[in-house]
């Protein structure tokens, strides 16, 4: 199981987080992660992490980053108020632009406001996808050509 101390080592970004913050994040993971990610490592020794514990950094690391961004908003005398994933920025007369299609998770909501989120996401949806085999080319089997692409068609959509 990760602990604060672990998660501090980790994501030294996160140094000022509390214990009741990291706690807090932790439960909330907890009831996240499914079976299907496995499950917590014995200790904390960074070389016997399992998927299960990238997991459970990860969505530490997305909530904290989320509660400091609110926090930083309260600050300055705002409101905390959802934002999406910023795709122009202006400073007087120089602006620029960002292709977010390229950086955000398709229907990931709010895991997208953070890189920690998206990298959970990805890793979210790898979880459950069989296993993939890749075999040596060429191969010398001749049974074992490519897939088939069904019947032939002609000019006037009738097989010959």
């Amino acid at each position: 199981m990760i602990t604060y101390a672990q998660f501090i080592l980790d994501y030294p970004e996160f140094a000022n987080a509390s214990q009741a913050q990291f706690t807090l994040y932790q439960n909330r993971a907890t009831q996240q992660l499914t079976c299907a990610w496995g499950t917590a490592s014995p200790g904390t020794d960074p070389s016997q992490y399992t998927q299960y514990d990238i997991g459970m950094e990860l969505v530490i690391a997305h909530f904290l980053a989320r509660a400091t961004i609110r926090a930083r908003a309260v600050a300055a005398g705002g409101t905390p108020v959802a934002k999406g994933v910023v795709s122009s920025e202006s400073a007087g007369p120089v602006s620029v632009n960002y292709d977010t299609a390229v950086s955000t998770e398709a229907d990931a909501g709010h895991w997208n406001e953070t890189d920690y989120g998206r990298e959970y996401v990805q890793m979210a949806r790898l979880m459950g996808a069989g296993p993939s085999q890749a075999s040596p080319c060429p191969n010398p089997n001749p049974l074992n050509g490519p897939a088939w692409s069904g019947v032939p068609y002609l000019q006037n959509g009738f097989a010959s």
